[in-house]
């Protein structure tokens, strides 16, 4: 499966601001 660099990155920022949003929560608990 091949995609188009601007789609990888996409999804890897949308990935990493996922995972900062969980972690961010956790800390504010």
């Amino acid at each position: 499966m091949n995609y188009p660099p601007k789609i990888a990155v996409s999804k890897v920022v949308n990935s990493l601001k996922f995972v900062s949003f969980k972690l961010v929560r956790k800390k504010n608990i």
